[in-house]
């Protein structure tokens, strides 16, 4: 569902906040079938190619001012931010599970094991791929290739981020890669560190899975790059199915209706009458004690010397007389 929204939605940083989604799912799966190793090697790798993308992504946003989000408004920044360009990429290969990068070992370990245990299960996570690496690269075609879209909004020109964000993405770019290179000793080292079984390159599974991170890319290149597809054309003739993807089978439109609304009814309810009943009841009805109290107490601590003076002369003759009063019936 979340592979499904990314690949419809147009915010560049929604996009891959739902391929996070995506690939958490991947971990929670690969956990479902046993296979706990693979879900923290997934998770590793897609620690730094992750962090990477959402760092270029800022790059780009950085680059606008903040001023422009949507990827079909944005095209041609691949001569004006070259560094972006390429750590983008870099993160886009590994989120594909393209060979050698981080994402294409942790990926296929847990597709293996999907096979493992079900083949319909590894039908659906070899789709999954499919969709990853289309809309990973339909964001980055869309963001660095193709026309110049955004010079029809904004008026400034744009260059490349300062080192205080190119340097991190360079040394996130080089963890994508140098994690990819190391893969099967990070799936070692995590088999040794967390137990399980040490699965290895399973070459079938590694063949589809290019396979399909290829397709993917390709498609989005024939579509977003070539022009193959009128894609404005294809979302209006596919409405429907664009909006439901979009909103993510209108999952989260039920959730504030019916989840989110309901617990704004039961707290309206609790407010109007525990907090208004009960709790300003109590602070009603004690105010007026507290009022006389308080005025009581003003009467006499009203800052007047001579009414302190007549207080304590009053107290000591008051104490003298209870002191006289006490001899007297001791000496009867």
């Amino acid at each position: 569902m979340a592979a499904l929204a990314g690949a419809v939605h147009n915010d560049i940083k929604k996009i891959i906040a739902f391929s996070t989604m995506s690939q958490l799912g991947y971990m929670f799966v690969a956990l479902g079938v046993g296979d706990k190793g693979g879900a923290m090697f997934h998770l590793t790798t897609h620690a730094f190619f992750k962090a990477l993308l959402f760092l270029a992504a800022g790059a780009v946003i950085t680059a606008f001012h903040h001023h422009i989000y949507d990827i079909f408004k944005m095209g041609g920044l691949k001569k004006y931010m070259p560094v972006t360009y390429v750590a983008f990429m870099i993160g886009a290969l590994s989120l594909g599970g393209v060979f050698p990068f981080s994402g294409f070992w942790s990926k296929d370990r847990i597709v293996a094991s999907m096979y493992e245990w079900s083949g319909v299960l590894g039908v659906l996570g070899t789709i999954v791929a499919f969709i990853t690496a289309y809309y990973a690269f339909r964001e980055g075609f869309l963001v660095f290739h193709g026309r110049e879209r955004w010079r029809e909004i904004y008026e400034k020109g744009v260059g490349e981020v300062e080192g205080v964000m190119s340097v991190p993405m360079g040394l996130l770019g080089f963890l994508t890669v140098l994690s990819g290179i190391f893969g099967l000793w990070l799936e070692h080292w995590y088999v040794e560190l967390i137990g399980g079984e040490e699965k290895g390159l399973h070459l079938s599974v590694a063949i589809v899975s290019l396979g399909v991170a290829v397709a993917g890319i390709w498609l989005a290149w024939a579509v977003y790059v070539k022009g193959v597809i009128d894609y404005k054309r294809a979302y209006e003739s596919l409405k429907f199915i664009h909006t439901t993807f979009k909103e993510q089978f209108f999952t989260e439109k039920l959730y504030h209706n019916l989840i989110a609304g309901g617990y704004l009814t039961y707290s309206r309810s609790l407010y109007s009458t525990v907090e208004r009943l009960f709790i300003d009841g109590i602070v009603n009805v004690t105010y007026p004690v507290v009022e006389l109290l308080g005025s009581i107490l003003k009467f006499f601590q009203n800052g007047r010397l001579s009414w302190y003076v007549m207080g304590l002369a009053t107290g000591l003759t008051i104490i003298v007389l209870i002191l006289f009063a006490i001899t007297i019936r001791g000496g009867l």
